[in-house]
C-alpha cells in the first residue's frame, strides 16, 4: 500500500473521535479528570515489527504545558499528523533522560541512546531498554555505548506505540470515572449506539468497545508482526479472554487479525524482567 493511502485510511478511523473531542473540549469544567486527547505516540508504520499497546495516556503533556503557570490549560487534541508524528515519542530528546537544574534554571536534555545519563521518565527509559534487549537477541550484535544504535534506521523505525484509550488522565481510576459518565451523556449516545447490543445498558464497557474498535481497525490496516500489551489491564481489555501467565508475561491463545499477542506485567520493578520479555518477543516472531 502507498504510504499516502495508509495515512488517509488511518485518518478516516480517527474521524470517529471528533464528537468525543468536541464534547470534552466544551465540557472541561464538568470533566476535571480530562488532561488531553492523544492518539498515536509516534509514526504510522505499515507492517511494524512490533505494535506496543498501552492503556491510556498519562498527564505528562498537561503537566509540561502548565508547569510554573497559575492558569491550568489542557493541551490541544492531538490526532495523528504525518507532518509531526515522524518519530516515536520514546526517541524524542529529553523524554527518557534529562533533568532541570534549579540552581542554573536550565533543562538538560539527553538523547535516548545516552543511557548512562540521568533518567527523566521511567516508562520511555524502560521501553528503550526493552528495544535494546530485543535488538541484541534479534541481530546477535551489541550496540556501541552512547551512540545511535546500528538498528535504529531499520528495526528502530518499524516500531509503533499507541494506547487503547486516547483520553489522558492522572490515574487509571480517573479514566474509569470518565468512561462511566461519558456512557450516560445524551449528546454522545449516538456515538456509542453502534457498539451496543439490543437492550444493553449504556455503561463504561460500551465506551470501551468504541475505542477498542479503533484499535482493531488500525491493526487490520497496518498488520503488525506482533502485538505487545503493556500491563495486565491492557491485556484484559484488548484480548477479553483468558490468557496464560508465566513469569509475569501474558500469552494469548488466539491471534488478533493474524498477529500474535503477548503482554507483560508492569507491577513493581519490572525492569528486571526485560531480558526475558525481549526473548519471548523474539521467539514468538521466529515461530
Amino acid at each position: 500500500m502507498e504510504i499516502i493511502d495508509l495515512i488517509n485510511d488511518y485518518k478516516k478511523i480517527e474521524e470517529d473521535f471528533k464528537p468525543i473531542i468536541v464534547f470534552l473540549e466544551n465540557n472541561k469544567e464538568k470533566y476535571p479528570e480530562y488532561k488531553g486527547f492523544f492518539t498515536l505516540q509516534g509514526p504510522l508504520v505499515e507492517c511494524p515489527e512490533i505494535l506496543f499497546l498501552g492503556y491510556n495516556t498519562g498527564d505528562g503533556a498537561y503537566n509540561e504545558k502548565t508547569e510554573n503557570k497559575s492558569a491550568k490549560s489542557i493541551p490541544p487534541p492531538n490526532l495523528f499528523d504525518e507532518s509531526k508524528d515522524k518519530e516515536l515519542e520514546w526517541y524524542k530528546k529529553g523524554n527518557a533522560r534529562g533533568y532541570f537544574d534549579k540552581s542554573k534554571k536550565w533543562w538538560y536534555a539527553y538523547e535516548w541512546y545516552e543511557r548512562d545519563q540521568r533518567i527523566n521518565n521511567e516508562l520511555p527509559k524502560k521501553m528503550i531498554d526493552l528495544l535494546y534487549n530485543i535488538a541484541d537477541i534479534k541481530f546477535e550484535q551489541k550496540s556501541e555505548k552512547n551512540k545511535l544504535p546500528f538498528w535504529y534506521e531499520d528495526f528502530g523505525q518499524k516500531i509503533m506505540f499507541t494506547n487503547l484509550y486516547p483520553i489522558a488522565t492522572t490515574k487509571i481510576k480517573n479514566l474509569e470515572v470518565m468512561l462511566n459518565r461519558l456512557a450516560k451523556e445524551e449528546e454522545l449516545k449516538n456515538t456509542w449506539e453502534k457498539h451496543r447490543r439490543e437492550n444493553e445498558k449504556f455503561d463504561n464497557w460500551i465506551v470501551r468497545k468504541f475505542f477498542l474498535a479503533r484499535i482493531r481497525k488500525m491493526i487490520e490496516l497496518v498488520n503488525p508482526k506482533i502485538i505487545v500489551c503493556l500491563g495486565k489491564s491492557t491485556m484484559d481489555d484488548f484480548v477479553y479472554k483468558k490468557f496464560k501467565i508465566e513469569n509475569n508475561i501474558y500469552y494469548s491463545n488466539e491471534k488478533v487479525c493474524e498477529s500474535d499477542v503477548l503482554g507483560f506485567s508492569r507491577r513493581g520493578n519490572w525492569s528486571k524482567n526485560i531480558p526475558n520479555i525481549a526473548k519471548q518477543i523474539v521467539d514468538i516472531q521466529k515461530s
